[in-house]
């Protein structure tokens, strides 16, 4: 893959017609950047930064990602007042 910017939908459809990869997780960067990880059944992925004006640039690209169950920390004190 050669690493590259496009518009955010031209980028996704890149990744989907291209690679079989779909949006899998994305968050919000410290810059205000959004973050998104594509990846595919086969275990390929694609971590795209997607500046605000809508930009999407491949930062990083590889093997192996794996979804890992979301763990809920419950140890939390919640014997506060209620909100």
């Amino acid at each position: 893959m050669v690493l590259r910017c496009l518009p955010l939908s031209a980028m996704t459809d890149m990744l989907r017609d291209g690679y079989n990869e779909t949006r899998v997780a994305h968050g919000v960067s410290a810059d205000g950047h959004l973050l998104e990880v594509f990846s595919s059944p086969d275990g390929t992925y694609t971590a795209v930064k997607v500046s605000p004006s809508g930009l999407a640039c491949v930062v990083d690209f590889g093997a192996g990602w794996q979804m890992r169950p979301r763990v809920i920390d419950d140890t939390t004190d919640h014997s506060g007042p209620p909100i």
